[in-house]
């Protein structure tokens, strides 16, 4: 993926979003993996090396957060400190010879609990808004359109109108879509599908867009 992008690569068969973290053991004997964003990637890659061997580790989301320790105040950005020999890193371990076998494994796995959309921790506490997030991702993949992530954020600076919200922006490789959404309650179960149906409509209209331009091009 390119450098911009929030993780390195894309699993060719699942689509899984993988990350790739390295690091060189430390003279304690320990790795230290830096900058680890868990809602920006469905498996991380922990590649040590020592100066005569590698060890590999793969993590998904679940299961790497209880290692983390947050990297800078505020910021969702962790470290993953970690010894090869101490358990239960020394059971995590993969053998390079079973690296690829082992990702295509968990990635089939990650990519059937991929997480379709992030909250922003200020929505999270806001009423209404995680039953929106579950109706944005059951018609994400009922549509057909679950490689596709909403990125859901409060709104930074008010707009002309109550109702208006900026223009999302669009990330097409990594099919990724950020909103800006007004930070309000969200009442009733009508209320929470016309909120969903009215952010993943963005979607819809910019990938028909997307397909008009193409067949302008034929």
């Amino acid at each position: 993926m390119p450098d911009t992008c929030e993780f390195d690569f894309r699993h060719e068969q699942s689509g899984a979003r993988i990350e790739l973290k390295a690091a060189r053991c430390s003279r304690m004997g320990s790795f230290v993996f830096q900058y680890i964003r868990p809602d920006c990637f469905d498996l991380c890659i922990c590649l040590g090396w020592r100066e005569d061997s590698y060890n590999y580790w793969i993590f998904d989301p679940t299961k790497i957060q209880p290692f983390l320790a947050r990297q800078h105040r505020g910021l969702n950005s962790f470290q993953l400190r970690l010894r090869a020999e101490a358990d239960p890193f020394c059971r995590l371990a993969i053998p390079s010879n079973r690296l690829r076998l082992e990702l295509d494994r968990k990635a089939r796995a990650a990519a059937r609990h991929r997480k379709l959309v992030r909250l922003d921790p200020t929505l999270v506490t806001v009423e209404g808004w995680q039953s929106v997030a579950n109706s944005i991702s059951r018609q994400l993949k009922q549509g057909g359109l679950s490689d596709w992530q909403f990125v859901l954020r409060p709104l930074r600076e008010q707009m002309d109108g109550p109702e208006l919200l900026p223009y999302p922006e669009f990330f097409e490789v990594e099919r990724r879509v950020e909103l800006q959404v007004h930070p309000e309650p969200v009442i009733g179960a009508s209320q929470v599908h016309v909120t969903a149906a009215i952010l993943l409509d963005f979607l819809i209209g910019y990938l028909d867009c997307g397909e008009s331009n193409d067949e302008d091009t034929v």
